[in-house]
């Protein structure tokens, strides 16, 4: 078996597992709907903007580890474009599973708040969990160190802030997690042998 064919058929695995996962999630509907209330209710106070401020955060280390600490390099900034690839495609895929389950989001559903985003703005998956999650993924396939586990701890403050601020349910951000991970490591695999080959290419000086 080549390389493409291995590096499809783990990606084929990863997309599975998202396929089988994600959906899987939507029975923890009833246990998530009562964690959500425990949340509100302790009525905890969220700096403005805390949510953005993580993920900008997150999108700035994915941009520092792509860059590197010492000089550019061709397999580094490859591989940060496959990861990248598969980050846009994460989210894209969590904004058709919302068109296709609509779920209300719970602080009409459950409570009322006033920040609770618009009418037709579904709940299930979270898109910024999918989106932090995915860029967390994104930075440990580029640097493959284990102080890029930090990443996920801000994903998961990413997640846990989309709950107190009432927007979403916890399985609503489970399932976002799941879909990040898995289709940026499926998307990445993909491409690994393109990536590869380009990095491998030398490089032409002129006299």
């Amino acid at each position: 078996m080549s390389a493409a064919s291995r590096s499809a058929q783990k990606a084929g695995i990863w997309l599975l597992i998202a396929i089988v996962l994600v959906p899987s999630t939507l029975l923890l509907q009833g246990p998530s709907g009562d964690l959500y209330l425990k949340i509100v209710d302790l009525g905890l106070t969220v700096p403005k903007r805390a949510t953005e401020i993580v993920m900008l955060g997150l999108i700035a280390a994915f941009g520092l580890v792509t860059w590197g600490f010492r000089r550019l390099e061709a397999r580094r900034i490859l591989t940060a474009l496959a990861a990248g690839i598969g980050i846009v495609i994460a989210y894209g895929l969590s904004e058709a599973i919302k068109l296709f389950y609509t779920q209300e989001r719970p602080c009409r559903e459950l409570v009322t708040l006033d920040n609770c985003p618009a009418v037709g703005d579904w709940a299930f998956p979270s898109n910024h969990s999918t989106i932090a999650f995915a860029v967390a993924t994104g930075i440990l396939i580029i640097t493959a160190h284990r102080w890029a586990l930090l990443g996920y701890l801000g994903a998961l403050v990413v997640g846990g802030l989309r709950v107190i601020t009432g927007a979403h349910y916890p399985h609503d951000v489970l399932g976002g997690a799941i879909l990040g991970i898995c289709v940026t490591i499926a998307i990445y695999l993909l491409l690994a042998p393109l990536t590869r080959s380009l990095a491998q290419r030398p490089r032409h000086r002129a006299d």
